[in-house]
C-alpha cells in the first residue's frame, strides 16, 4: 500500500498505471516452468498468481459510489469488495469493461506488456516485436493515449530499498552463502562442475530459497572465462580454478554472490597473483560506493587497476549493477542513491591463445562479487561474511577434510 501510495505521487490526473500478472511460461509440449510473478506487478500487490489485472487511477473512479483509485482484479474473487479506503478487490472478468470506462481524460498508460518483447519467425528471416505491434494497434485506436513503459516510474521506486527489503535480500544473500560453504565438499578434482550446483541449489532449497534468483555459474578451467556458462558438465582437473556465481531467490528477491575456488583446493602462484589484483580491485570499487556516485566511476577505479599491471582490457563486464527483485533490477539513472543494493563484481579472464599475456596467466578467470548496500555516508557489504581472502577460501578446504 505504500508502494501503491508513493507511486500515486509520481503520476499525473490524465495518467494511469495498468498491468497484467505474468504468463506461465511453456518450457516443452504442455509442460510449463515453474511461475514466477512480474517484479512490478509483485512489487506494487504482492500477489503471486495467474490472471490478475492491477489499475492505478489518481485522478480516481467511481465504483459503488465510492472514489477508487487502486484495483487489484483476481480471478477468485465473488463479490465486489471496498478494502481499504480508495481500493477495491474486482472478479478478472470484469478488467476490460473498467479499462474501457477509464481511458477517456487519460493522456498516458504506464504498462509492461509483452513477458516476450519480440520473437523470431524463422520461417519469414524476421523479428516480431510485440511491444511495438500492440502499442501501435492501442494507439491508432486511442489516438489521444501514449503507452509508456512502467518501469520508467516505477525504477524510481524500486531502486530505493526498505528496511523490510534489505532483511530479505540479507536473508537471499545468507541462503547463498551458505550453499557456497557447502560446496567446497565437491569441489575436488574428477567431480564434474554440476555436483557443485546441485549441492548449492539443494542447499538453497533446503533453506527456504523459493529457486535460484538466475541460472547458477559453476565454470572451472576453460569455462571459466565464459560469463554466462551454463552446461556445468565438464570434469574439474587438478590445478584449475572454478568461478561459482550463485544466488537465491527468497521471497521475490535475489542475491549474487560470486566465488572462484582452487579446485585442489589451493591456489597456484599465478592464480594467487591475478585472485590478489581481483580482491584489490573489488577493494578499491567498495571504498569509493557512496551516495552520488556513479556506476561508471566504479568501473573506471576496477579498470584503473587493472591497468597499473596492463591487464585493463581483460574486464569484459561491467563491475556493477543493482539487485533487487530482479538480479539485475531497474535503476532510474548511472548515479548511486542511499538504499540501493548493488553488486561489486570485478573479474580478470586470460584466454589460452592470447600471446599478449604470460603464459602462467592463460587459460583461466578470477570473479569475486559481493552484494553492497549504499548508506547515507558510504556503504555497508552485506556479504561479507562469505570467506573470499585467499588464506579464508583456502582454509574452507582444510575443514572440510577434516
Amino acid at each position: 500500500r505504500l508502494r501503491r501510495s508513493n507511486l500515486i505521487k509520481l503520476m499525473d490526473d490524465s495518467s494511469a498505471v495498468v498491468l497484467k500478472s505474468a504468463e506461465s511460461q511453456r518450457r516443452n509440449a504442455d509442460v510449463t516452468y515453474r511461475y514466477r510473478q512480474e517484479s512490478n506487478f509483485l512489487y506494487l500487490t504482492g500477489i503471486d498468481e495467474l490472471n490478475c489485472y492491477m489499475i492505478l487511477l489518481r485522478r480516481g473512479i467511481t465504483i459503488n459510489d465510492n472514489k477508487i483509485k487502486y484495483i487489484l482484479f483476481k480471478p477468485d474473487i465473488a463479490d465486489d469488495t471496498i478494502l481499504h479506503e480508495s481500493e477495491a478487490l474486482m472478479n478478472s472478468v470484469k478488467f476490460r469493461k473498467v479499462f474501457n470506462s477509464l481511458l477517456p481524460g487519460l493522456k498516458k498508460i504506464y504498462t509492461v506488456q509483452s513477458d516476450v518483447p519480440f520473437s523470431y519467425d524463422w520461417l519469414n528471416s524476421r523479428m516480431l516485436f510485440l511491444d511495438k505491434e500492440s502499442k501501435k494497434y492501442f494507439e491508432t485506436g486511442h489516438p489521444e493515449i501514449k503507452i509508456k513503459e512502467a518501469s520508467t516510474v516505477i525504477s524510481r521506486l524500486r531502486e530505493i530499498k526498505s528496511g523490510g527489503e534489505i532483511s530479505v535480500i540479507n536473508e537471499a544473500i545468507k541462503i547463498t552463502g551458505n550453499a557456497l560453504k557447502k560446496a567446497v565438499k565437491f569441489c575436488r578434482p574428477g567431480n564434474r562442475e554440476y555436483m557443485l550446483r546441485g549441492v548449492i541449489e539443494g542447499e538453497m532449497l533446503k533453506n527456504g530459497s523459493d529457486y535460484p534468483a538466475f541460472p547458477s555459474i559453476i565454470g572451472s578451467g576453460e569455462n571459466s572465462l565464459i560469463l554466462h556458462y551454463s552446461k556445468d558438465n565438464s570434469i574439474m582437473q587438478k590445478g584449475e580454478v572454478v568461478v561459482v556465481d550463485v544466488g537465491a531467490e527468497y521471497e521475490g528477491y535475489a542475491a549474487d554472490i560470486t566465488r572462484t575456488f582452487p579446485v585442489t583446493g589451493k591456489f597456484s602462484k599465478a592464480q594467487e597473483e591475478i585472485y590478489g589484483l581481483v580482491l584489490e580491485a573489488q577493494k578499491k570499487v567498495i571504498e569509493s560506493v557512496k551516495p552520488g556516485t556513479t556506476f561508471y566511476q566504479l568501473n573506471r577505479i576496477a579498470l584503473e587497476v587493472f591497468a597499473l599491471k596492463g591487464l585493463q582490457n581483460y574486464m569484459p563486464h561491467g563491475v556493477s549493477h543493482s539487485v533487487g527483485l530482479d538480479v539485475h533490477d531497474v535503476t532510474s539513472s548511472d548515479t548511486l542513491r542511499t538504499g540501493m543494493v548493488i553488486t561489486v563484481e570485478p573479474g580478470l579472464y586470460f584466454p589460452n591463445h592470447d600471446t599478449s599475456v604470460v603464459a602462467e596467466y592463460r587459460g583461466f578467470g578470477i570473479r569475486i562479487e559481493d552484494d553492497v548496500l549504499v548508506t547515507q555516508s558510504g556503504c555497508k557489504v552485506l556479504s561479507e561474511f562469505i570467506p573470499k581472502e585467499i588464506s579464508a577460501v583456502e582454509k574452507l578446504f582444510l575443514k572440510n577434510e577434516e
